[in-house]
């Protein structure tokens, strides 16, 4: 019996249009909407590298925020899940592109990976802020 089986070449071409056509994981509308009419990987890679920016600036303002309320303990104690959240951050964001080592996408994955994290991370310090 034979078994029919589609040529890797064409296999590889179907995923990586499948991968560049649709917006990365974690995208949100706004910057997906930006990043997806990007036509080349230079622009994928810029577009996605300036929203992981913004952000990261945006997590840096509600972590300064957060801390110039924040007293004592609550202080320190932020400041080392802050630490420790830019760690995590960046070691899984290096391993997300670490699957395209050395190819065009893996800057596009490393910062796609680092505005996910960077907007989940934003809405828990914009939860733990106290009101007003």
């Amino acid at each position: 019996m034979m078994v029919f089986r589609p040529p890797v070449l064409a296999s590889a071409l179907v995923l990586a249009w499948t991968l560049i056509a649709a917006p990365p994981s974690g995208a949100n509308a706004a910057t997906s909407g930006t990043c997806a009419t990007a036509q080349t990987q230079l622009a994928m890679n810029t577009c996605w590298a300036a929203a992981a920016n913004t952000s990261d600036h945006q997590v840096s303002v509600a972590y300064a925020h957060l801390l110039a309320k924040a007293s004592g303990s609550e202080r320190t104690l932020l400041t080392a899940a802050q630490n420790a959240w830019k760690t995590y951050r960046e070691t899984e964001c290096k391993a997300a592109g670490g699957v395209y080592a050395g190819g065009s996408m893996q800057p596009m994955e490393v910062s796609v990976c680092r505005d996910r994290l960077n907007r989940a991370r934003l809405a828990d310090l914009k939860a733990d802020a106290p009101p007003g």
